[in-house]
């Protein structure tokens, strides 16, 4: 411990020398959504392209607890401008789950601290400067159920988007876990979502869902169709997209 202290010290040193500052936080992860963690500090970014992205920290303080603070670059990360906190500003405290943005102006953040019945999720709309949380009316048979919150999906070129709550189970009446449907669907940008709790294959306005329980029941492999646009997701979490032709099938096509 001694050892590992006067080689810090000797490190600071010849930082302060040679006029640079030695700071121990470790280079920000370059992909979408990817975290680093440094002791009790953790660090996510975004990036909505090569020029913009924005990086949130969390250090952690105790059990479900922790101070965030947001960041935004508009130069590959170059610099970075600090845009609000926890503690003075309106950022969530508590453990990050994940963040992202749909354009400039628009985002999403969860936080993972278990409240029965709700979901963690914020949202801003002038490009992470404010937050507040979104509100998701969860259907009262779930009212005392716990979600894993998720960032939303949305479907480019079109208003549409989805938000998977993650090990969704709710307790019965024999005291064990069934497993349960339930997604939340907007068509205007995120502005409103309604549930959709069954079934697991069917229409809300212009978009169709088909979704299969995979292995682990904690989870579905889904298909989503918009028009023309088919996405396809074996988890509801990594997405593709292709356009439908005449010869592709699908599940929606039975």
């Amino acid at each position: 411990m001694e050892i590992l202290r006067s080689v810090w010290l000797l490190l600071q040193l010849a930082a302060g020398l040679w006029g640079f500052t030695f700071n121990p936080m470790p280079a920000q992860a370059a992909d979408t959504g990817a975290s680093v963690s440094t002791e009790n500090i953790q660090t996510y970014q975004y990036n909505l392209d090569e020029m913009h992205g924005w990086k949130v920290t969390s250090a952690g303080s105790g059990m479900f607890r922790a101070d965030n603070a947001i960041y935004q670059t508009a130069d590959s990360g170059k610099t970075w401008d600090k845009l609000s906190d926890s503690e003075n500003g309106t950022l969530p405290s508590g453990p990050v789950g994940a963040f992202t943005f749909s354009s400039a102006d628009n985002g999403w953040l969860t936080i993972n601290t278990p409240q029965p019945g709700t979901q963690r999720l914020y949202t801003t709309g002038d490009g992470g400067a404010h937050w507040t949380q979104e509100k998701l009316e969860v259907p009262d048979q779930y009212a005392s159920s716990m979600f894993d919150p998720a960032p939303p999906v949305f479907f480019s070129s079109t208003s549409y988007g989805i938000m998977i709550p993650d090990h969704t189970e709710i307790q019965n009446a024999q005291g064990g876990n069934t497993s349960f449907f339930l997604f939340f669907v907007t068509q205007d940008y995120g502005r409103h979502w309604n549930a959709i709790t069954d079934p697991t294959a069917g229409t809300w306005n212009s978009l169709s869902w088909d979704a299969a329980e995979i292995q682990d029941k904690e989870h579905y492999s889904w298909e989503i169709r918009i028009g023309h646009a088919l996405w396809t997701s074996p988890d509801g979490k990594d997405w593709a997209t292709s356009m439908e032709t005449a010869h592709q099938k699908s599940s929606f096509h039975k």
